[in-house]
């Protein structure tokens, strides 16, 4: 008979647990938000080309991962088995539980983009997108400028898993729509205050700005760098963009110079070097804590800034000698006398400074005293220092 494991008997070795291999693959981001807080334009933006329609309204799209390689589309079933597809058009939502769509973007090159539909989107449940959250390594969260970070999006992110919590990232879009630079300040510190628990990176930006776009896209190429690569396994996108590497384009070469070397292999993503390899090198690792990345481009010029008057003239201290006086139409007692005073003055002999100095200044009493003799009339003014004096006319 077989007796039962108890206390007494020895107990088998452990088995020392053998380390993890890195995972091979690209990070994936996430891009999520409301119902119209442009996350379709900011993927395209990150893309550089129209590759998901903006008008989700009428297309009902499912999420989309986007990998790079040569375009093709493919779509999921709830099987978890591929089939190629014509276009996002004709897609059946109750079969589908994403799409596969490859694009030769260099965005692509260092991470996968999956795109999913509102969350407030009457048209589309709840599960649609979340259930995308198991695959993706980071959050990208997008919200409206013009009503940025309401309650309903705090209660998604107070039951986001807690993985995804870390290295978040909140994009306060179409900033351009806001009345001004004063105002969009005001949004991005209130989101900041209220979501803090939630991102890592705040980054206020308008879509339709190149240069937001390219710099919301070093911060995504930074992060993937550094990012733990813990979403689920998916072989199925890295064996589709296997099959559809990015043609390598030979330069153009005469007949006699020598032929140029082949170029390197395209890797797949199933063969993707470590995520640390492929950080930007010239991009900075953000600091620990929030990171507020403020960008906006307002709609219009800037007015040209008012001309300036020339400032008073200020007397030197005692040790430091006289600068050359500015140019005016007329000028004041003490400038007259300083020019008078100053015009055989060694400036590199500090004794001839301070004599000068001490002249300059017996001169000025002894015409405030004159001054005082005509009109002891005394009237308000601002000295020199910036307080207010006694002066006579």
């Amino acid at each position: 008979m077989r007796v039962p494991w108890s206390r007494s008997q020895p107990a088998a070795a452990a088995t020392p647990e053998r380390p993890r291999a890195p995972v091979q693959r690209k990070p994936r981001i996430l891009i999520a938000g409301e119902f119209s807080a442009g996350k379709t334009q900011l993927i395209n933006g990150l893309v550089g080309s129209s590759v998901l329609p903006s008008n989700v309204t009428a297309t009902a799209l499912p999420p989309v991962w986007l990998v790079r390689g040569e375009p093709a589309l493919m779509r999921v079933g709830f099987s978890g088995r591929g089939e190629p597809i014509a276009d996002l058009g004709a897609i059946d939502l109750d079969k589908t539980q994403y799409c596969v769509l490859s694009n030769p973007s260099s965005a692509l090159t260092q991470m996968d983009i999956i795109d999913t539909p509102g969350n407030s989107d009457p048209n589309m449940a709840a599960e649609t997108w979340q259930r995308m959250l198991t695959f993706a390594d980071a959050v990208v969260w997008c919200t409206n400028a013009t009503q940025a970070w309401r309650q309903s999006e705090k209660a998604v992110w107070q039951a986001m898993p807690a993985r995804l919590r870390q290295n978040a990232t909140i994009v306060i879009t179409h900033a351009d729509l806001l009345n001004g630079a004063g105002t969009a300040d005001r949004v991005l510190q209130r989101v900041q205050r209220e979501a803090s628990a939630f991102f890592d990176t705040f980054i206020m930006a308008s879509l339709l700005e190149r240069n937001d776009l390219d710099r919301i896209t070093a911060h995504l190429r930074n992060l993937s760098g550094s990012l733990k690569l813990d979403g689920a396994a998916n072989a199925l996108t890295g064996e589709f963009a296997a099959a559809h590497p990015v043609r390598a384009v030979a330069p153009a070469q005469s007949p006699a110079q020598p032929p140029v070397p082949p170029a390197p292999v395209v890797q797949s993503a199933a063969a993707v070097p470590s995520a640390a390899a492929q950080a930007a090198p010239e991009v900075a690792r953000p600091v620990p804590g929030a990171n507020v990345l403020h960008m906006i481009r307002p709609r219009r010029p800037a007015a040209p800034p008012a001309e300036v008057a020339p400032a008073a003239p200020v007397v030197r201290p005692a040790a430091a000698a006289p600068q050359p006086a500015p140019a005016a139409a007329s000028k004041g007692i003490a400038r007259l006398l300083g020019d008078e005073l100053s015009k055989n003055l060694d400036r590199n002999d500090p004794a001839a400074v301070l004599a000068a100095v001490e002249r300059l200044v017996g001169r000025l009493d002894a015409h405030i005293g004159t001054a005082a003799t005509a009109n002891t009339t005394p009237v308000k003014g601002t000295g020199l220092s910036g307080s207010v004096a006694e002066t006579y006319e």
